[in-house]
């Protein structure tokens, strides 16, 4: 039953009267705007006009602050310790290749080219019973095999006015033939002796007649024109010329002395066999 709307005095409350709000038909409470209630914002919320709600859309009342997810540390961590490892492992690869590369350069030295003469060979090619000398040991004044002698002119004209020198390479001897047309050695013995003959002033010959082989008894023998290859034969080599070639001398076995002489020499090259 309805509350009694009666005043003192008799008088009814009317329903328009202030203070105790009209009812709104349907139930709403009078007094209050409830369309206000509920669209009210939280203070600092205001939803401005055309503009987009925040990601994760708008914040409803109550509710906390929204929070940005927290990134794994992980995933800094891991790819900055791998980086850092293969950088490592670079350095060390260079470190020891390259002292390695170091070392290889102070022990050991690039090689020049080589200055080594090539070999005489002892044996003339095509003489096969040719025997290498054993000679005695050289005086005074006298080289030995292998060894050199200077030669110079008479300097009595621009002919005789030259200096040489000859170097006697290798010596063997045999009793038979040293070619295939020629003869025995009359002397006992043929003597296969491979020189070389180097001119520093003027000009002269080096030809097998500037050789001989003089025994101890004294006499001479000169050198023949046998060819044995390389032969040697030049009439004339001038200053800064250089010949070189094989002389034989049919002379007896033994030990003589070799002699360079050639025309206008002064004194000859002296080498023992």
């Amino acid at each position: 039953m309805a509350a009694d709307q009666r005043l003192p005095g008799g008088r009814q409350r009317s329903p328009y009267q202030a203070g105790t709000g009209y009812q709104q038909p349907g139930g709403y409470p009078a007094g209050t705007d409830y369309y206000q209630q509920q669209n009210q914002y939280p203070p600092g919320q205001y939803q401005q006009p055309g503009a987009y709600p925040p990601p994760g859309g708008w914040q409803q009342p109550g509710q906390p602050p929204h929070q940005p997810p927290k990134r794994n540390p992980l995933l800094i961590i891991v790819p900055i310790v791998v980086v850092a490892a293969i950088l490592l492992g670079v350095v060390i690869i260079l470190a020891v290749g390259g002292g390695d590369d170091k070392k290889d350069d102070v022990t050991s030295p690039i090689p020049g080219p080589s200055l080594t003469a090539p070999a005489v060979p002892t044996v003339p090619a095509g003489v096969s019973n040719c025997v290498p000398l054993n000679p005695q040991a050289p005086a005074a004044g006298t080289a030995g095999i292998g060894g050199a002698g200077t030669v110079v002119g008479e300097a009595n004209s621009s002919v005789s006015d030259f200096e040489a020198k000859v170097t006697l390479n290798s010596v063997c001897s045999t009793t038979g033939t040293v070619t295939s047309y020629g003869d025995p050695p009359n002397q006992g013995a043929y003597y296969i002796l491979n020189v070389t003959v180097e001119v520093s002033r003027g000009d002269t010959s080096a030809s097998p007649s500037d050789f001989y082989i003089q025994t101890p008894d004294g006499t001479r023998y000169d050198g023949s024109y046998d060819n044995v290859e390389p032969r040697l034969s030049a009439s004339t080599v001038k200053a800064g010329q250089r010949v070189r070639g094989n002389v034989v001398i049919d002379a007896p076995p033994g030990h003589g002395v070799l002699n360079w002489e050639p025309l206008f020499a002064v004194t000859p090259a002296k080498f023992q066999l």
